[in-house]
């Protein structure tokens, strides 16, 4: 079984499973990956590279992978690009 858990580290970009909209992690919670709480500060990255809208998004959002442990595809959250 693989690890599911995502870096929640500085300037790590994940995509949404649905959306595909791409955000890019500015800081990261400080008790991550302790308990899997808190929430990490991120930006919106446009086509053409731009940082627009921050936000600041739930930890347990971001994904390693864009499956579960069960093997069935996410439909909610991030997941971390390679």
């Amino acid at each position: 079984m693989s690890e599911t858990r995502a870096r929640l580290e500085k300037d790590v970009v994940f995509r949404h499973v649905i959306t595909g909209a791409r955000v890019k992690v500015t800081s990261s919670p400080r008790n991550w990956p302790l308990y899997g709480h808190g929430k990490a500060q991120v930006v919106t990255l446009t086509v053409d590279g731009r940082e627009v809208r921050p936000r600041a998004v739930e930890a347990c959002q971001f994904h390693a992978t864009a499956y579960t442990r069960d093997g069935q595809p996410r439909r909610t959250g991030y997941v971390q690009e390679a």
